[in-house]
């Protein structure tokens, strides 16, 4: 799909007042996972500022995009 929800299922970090003092040019993180039906990306840090970006109308914001190799030297099974 061309979206995905920037919420988890557990929401108990995320405030507004946190979300509107962060710095919108830090990049967000997006790491590769790789799955049988292919690449999936996932934005690992970077909820407060997309809530930020969205609540602002701010179309674009500045990404580090993980390899898939990078990502795998950091992820947890």
């Amino acid at each position: 799909p061309s979206w995905c929800p920037i919420f988890g299922p557990d929401q108990s970090h995320f405030t507004v007042e946190h979300a509107m003092g962060t710095d919108l040019d830090q990049p967000v993180i997006i790491a590769i996972l790789e799955f049988d039906s292919g690449p999936a990306r996932l934005m690992i840090d970077g909820v407060h500022r997309m809530y930020r970006a969205m609540t602002e109308g701010r179309p674009t914001l500045p990404a580090h995009v993980l390899t898939i190799a990078e990502t795998a030297t950091i992820r947890v099974y």
